[in-house]
């Protein structure tokens, strides 16, 4: 068990290097103009966290809301490591799929990950979400890619403190690991040294096999659109 987990995390080793050696390559061949701000969020971003810096009491008090959380999940944690049964500080908003494994809630030191992942992103969000006397506009493209930010940055997005990835790794040797890396390379691959994230199976599709099947032609075609005819 233990040559084959070693293998397969080699080889996904492995694979993740050729992947972004050949990116690497790939973008020096064609250097793309410098866009660290494609999105002008930096703008909007200056604008809502200089409201918040014109108001230091309010940053006061959310940062002493969040250490009370802190302080409260601690307390939790170490009521249950001495056998208590405890409720969550925090709790994932309904329809959040990211934490339904049984061991988010069941094994104690992913239950604190989880939590203090929640306190933290919860608080980000409403710190942006709360503030007033700014651009609505910019408000609300700062509230969405802080979104995003605290989204990325979930635990469950990372193999070492995803319970479920763990496990998945453990069971198939490093297997899934492995076939993580090939998607990845292949992703990179598709897109020309850039991330093209793949949404379906390319090779389960043949063209006159089980797509396009029926005999047809082209009766009509313009810069927008191809009309075609089925016998």
């Amino acid at each position: 068990m233990l040559e084959k987990l070693s293998a397969n995390l080699a080889r996904a080793a492995l694979t993740a290097q050729g992947a972004i050696a050949e990116a690497a390559l790939r973008q020096a061949e064609r250097p793309a103009a410098l866009q660290p701000d494609p999105f002008h969020v930096a703008p909007a971003l200056t604008d809502v966290m200089g409201r918040l810096a014109s108001q230091p009491d309010r940053m006061v008090r959310a940062q002493a809301d969040l250490f009370q959380q802190y302080l409260e999940l601690w307390q939790s944690a170490a009521r249950r490591a001495g056998g208590e049964a405890v409720e969550p500080v925090v709790r994932p908003d309904k329809g959040d799929k990211r934490f339904t494994d049984p061991d988010w809630a069941e094994n104690p030191v992913f239950d604190v990950i989880k939590q203090s992942y929640l306190l933290t992103s919860n608080w980000l969000n409403s710190l942006v979400s709360e503030v007033q006397d700014v651009d609505p506009i910019a408000k609300r493209r700062v509230e969405f890619f802080m979104k995003m930010l605290t989204d990325a940055f979930s635990p469950s997005n990372f193999l070492v403190s995803n319970p479920a990835a763990l496990r998945e790794a453990m069971q198939t040797q490093g297997a899934s690991l492995l076939k993580g890396m090939e998607n990845f390379a292949d992703d990179l691959t598709r897109g020309g040294g850039q991330l093209a994230i793949s949404q379906t199976d390319y090779q389960m599709f043949k063209i006159g096999e089980n797509v396009a099947t029926a005999p047809g032609k082209v009766v009509f075609q313009n810069e927008v659109l191809q009309l075609l005819q089925f016998n």
